[in-house]
């Protein structure tokens, strides 16, 4: 470890002669061109700061805050201040599938995606559908159709896929893409919620049961249009079994086919063959969704508290071995109170078997994002080249302590870099 201190030493002061070395003809800028055409060519020597280590995407962002937000456009003899927003406005020529404005569009298109899967068996069965009321349902579905093409030639054919393990952002190449590949509007509606799901931090679990949700009510919907058909080809109130021709009609269908589809029961009896074969169909339908529904809701509840039932049973399992070797209530309260405490920070035991699936690039680049707070506090790091704090930050690992806890220990070999008290 001493040995250690003395080269990080020795470097730190080799870096501060060369600062105060007179600066070279060459500058920094024109390195930054330079490197900027070539691509390949090796940094320059000297001192970095700890930021440079930093992943691309994180010094892009600081550079472009740095940036002018002003612009100004021409009108006649005058510069007129743009503002900042009317830049943002320009589409991009390729998207990606899980930006956000990529997915606002996949809401708008699920929504003309239902409203086209429920108005038109409605309109097909229900009498809701008349001549003073016909512009308006001919002008929804006019602005559906227009979603609808508006999806297949400026956002699906501006889709970026992975090509040989490598994102194609080739305009060409994605529209040729989407052409090869048979597609309907129905795997947008699926990839809504799936790209929801994938987004999402905390409601994962709200949007499947959402989504189970839509499903059982859309069967349901299906069913009722079915029974209003059935007693419409029969006849209103012909008998006791058909829909009597009371209230609105709509309600008064859903209500007995949710009834078929719970498995509720009390429903009028059928008289004849063609009602027994429907309500058959019908209550094994209902039967078998409603069944994949409440297994699906069991399922995303206990999937959602997994991680804190597993984490409470090593909590468990560590208390009761206590208990067995009777260890005193001290310990326990204390070995306790580290449980609670690590849950509340971290909510997890071992943070490094959540990420060792990862390549050793991806562990890095996560690794300096979670870490740089507190390796910019050391002053020892600050001029260390970059692969050293590559292969350093892997080491790296939290570790809490309790008030009262020695960090440090004569006899250890380790380093200890203290991030908060």
């Amino acid at each position: 470890m001493h040995e250690l201190v003395r080269a990080f030493s020795s470097r730190t002061q080799r870096a501060k002669k060369k600062i105060s070395q007179p600066p070279t003809p060459s500058s920094d800028s024109e390195f930054d061109a330079q490197s900027g055409i070539s691509g390949g060519d090796d940094p320059p020597p000297g001192p970095r700061t700890i930021r440079s280590f930093l992943p691309s995407e994180s010094r892009a962002s600081d550079a472009l805050s740095h940036e002018n937000p002003d612009h100004f456009v021409g009108v006649w003899h005058c510069k007129v201040k743009m503002p900042r927003w009317i830049k943002k406005l320009h589409f991009p020529a390729t998207l990606e599938p899980h930006s956000k404005i990529y997915v606002s569009w996949l809401f708008l298109v699920t929504l003309a995606f239902m409203y086209n899967a429920i108005v038109i068996p409605l309109r097909g069965v229900f009498p809701y559908q008349t001549d003073s009321n016909v512009r308006y349902w001919m002008c929804a579905d006019y602005f559906c159709d227009v979603i609808y093409v508006l999806d297949i030639f400026f956002f699906k054919s501006r889709l970026r896929f992975i090509n040989n393990g490598v994102g194609e952002c080739d305009q060409k190449e994605v529209r040729k893409n989407y052409t090869r590949k048979l597609s309907f509007k129905i795997q947008s509606y699926w990839e809504f919620y799936e790209r929801c799901d994938q987004a999402s931090r905390s409601f994962g679990h709200a949007i499947r049961i959402i989504k189970t949700m839509t499903y059982m009510l859309f069967l349901i919907h299906i069913e009722t249009c079915g029974y209003y058909a059935v007693s419409s080809y029969q006849g209103i109130a012909s008998n006791r079994w058909v829909y009597q021709g009371d209230g609105i009609a709509y309600i008064r269908c859903f209500y007995l086919a949710t009834k078929t589809a719970t498995s509720i029961g009390n429903n009028p009896k059928p008289t004849n063959t063609l009602e027994y074969i429907f309500m058959t169909i019908y209550w094994l339908s209902g039967v078998f969704v409603f069944a994949l529904l409440i297994g699906q809701i069991r399922d995303i509840v206990e999937a959602a508290g997994m991680v804190k039932d597993t984490y409470r049973k090593k909590m468990d399992s560590c208390l009761w071995y206590m208990q067995s070797i009777n260890l005193p209530e001290e310990m326990k309260d204390k070995v306790r109170e580290w449980f609670l405490y690590n849950w509340e920070q971290q909510k997890t035991i071992d943070e490094r078997s959540l990420v060792s699936a990862l390549p050793r690039k991806l562990q890095t680049d996560l690794a300096i994002n979670v870490h740089f707070n507190t390796l910019s506090k050391v002053q020892l790091f600050q001029d260390c080249e970059r692969n050293l704090l590559y292969d350093l930050v892997l080491k790296l690992r939290p570790i809490l302590y309790l008030p009262g806890d020695y960090i440090c220990q004569k006899v250890q070999n380790e380093l200890n870099v203290q991030s908060a008290l």
